[in-house]
């Protein structure tokens, strides 16, 4: 008989949910039980489709060989089949917001998920902004992004773990990340249920850094909810300090018409601090750090020299 044929023989004695073949055996798919997902082994990562199949590059490393392979199993995967969490610890959300524009909240996010990559935490940064690019601050191996994620989010199905697996990078600081969307616009399809659903089903990691657009309603809103920190970021300016102090007063009559908890989450940051900068200190509101601003350096370099600031002592600490 055909090696095809031998090959098909055993998926149904194994019942195999993936069968991968070389570029030299001709596979018969409409012949494949529904369970079973198929795949070429082809020569080159470039090379994502053959002869109308999907189609993974055997000259890669181990890890994304095996990404891609959880990557196509996901559209077979038994109903309610998950992956086993790494750690049953209760995960922190720490969730970073900028209080005006171009105050660096973006760095700071990223710098912090580095910080805490450092002292053996498993970290994800999590990048939902509306023009956000986690790629400008981490680099790893892999074919799908963040799109893939909202996606698979939207088809509620309920084994998101093994996409979500599927889809993770790893930065050699040893943050895990997805990479930026496709199209800018998908992010705007990522909702707060989503953000609910998706955090729901990140408990391998130890700690989730998000960034995030400002915001006192929508997903803005229920991350803040959700999270265990809200790390506020300003640059000590007038007018950043006017805007922090306006969205402080906000959040706390919010708080107390809605009972949110918010405010008592909120930590300060004020980042990019020049001469001319000033701090100022609120009830219930806690100042996590100050930086300095970093000038005639590369972005990765200013989020390497912030890593190592000491800035996010506090939440190396576990505190919060």
């Amino acid at each position: 008989c055909s090696e095809f044929t031998a090959a098909l023989k055993l998926v149904h004695e194994i019942r195999a949910h993936v069968l991968l073949a070389g570029m030299n055996i001709k596979v018969d798919t409409d012949q494949l039980p529904q369970w079973c997902s198929f795949a070429y082994l082809v020569d080159s990562a470039d090379i994502t489709s053959y002869l109308d199949q999907n189609a993974i590059g055997k000259y890669q490393k181990a890890d994304i060989i095996y990404r891609e392979i959880l990557s196509i199993f996901y559209d077979v995967a038994p109903k309610g089949l998950k992956l086993r969490a790494a750690s049953a610890e209760e995960m922190r959300i720490i969730t970073f917001m900028p209080c005006s524009g171009g105050v660096g909240s973006s760095t700071a996010a990223a710098a912090c998920a580095k910080a805490l990559a450092a002292t053996g935490e498993s970290v994800l940064y999590l990048n939902i902004e509306t023009n956000g690019l986690a790629d400008a601050y981490f680099t790893g191996e892999g074919v799908a992004s963040f799109s893939d994620i909202i996606t698979a989010l939207k088809l509620k199905r309920s084994n998101l773990t093994i996409k979500i697996e599927s889809a993770l990078r790893t930065d050699p600081s040893g943050v895990s990340f997805f990479s930026s969307p496709k199209h800018a616009l998908d992010i705007r399809e990522f909702n707060a249920e989503d953000a609910e659903t998706l955090l729901n089903n990140l408990t391998k990691f130890k700690t989730v850094i998000i960034d995030s657009d400002l915001g006192t309603d929508g997903i803005a809103k229920e991350l803040m909810k959700l999270s265990t920190t809200v790390v506020l970021v300003g640059d000590g300016s007038a007018t950043s300090n006017i805007k922090l102090e306006r969205l402080i007063d906000t959040l706390s009559i919010m708080d107390e018409n809605e009972n949110t908890g918010i405010i008592s989450k909120i930590m300060l940051l004020y980042n990019k601090l020049t001469q001319r900068s000033s701090t100022r200190e609120y009830d219930r509101v806690g100042v996590l750090g100050t930086i300095q601003a970093f000038n005639s350096a590369s972005e990765q370099r200013i989020v390497d020299l912030v890593a190592s600031s000491g800035a996010f002592s506090k939440l190396c600490m576990g505190g919060e």
